[in-house]
């Protein structure tokens, strides 16, 4: 399935909420620090509650 960037995780994770299991592949074995998004962080996190996941990462910090 798709990467690890935002668009990639928005698509699994609405995939999943849906009941499709999904696999995502990162290729790089690095973390990457920056962002190539064009949203701002605030936009980002809209994103991520609306699709379930933004507490799971808040509670994983």
């Amino acid at each position: 399935m798709p990467a690890a960037g935002p668009v990639g995780l928005a698509v699994v994770a609405g995939l999943a909420r849906r009941g499709t299991p999904c696999t995502v592949i990162e290729p790089r074995d690095q973390v990457s620090f920056g962002s190539g998004s064009p949203a701002s962080p605030a936009a980002r996190w809209r994103y991520q509650e609306g699709f379930g996941v933004a507490a799971p990462i808040l509670a994983a910090r």
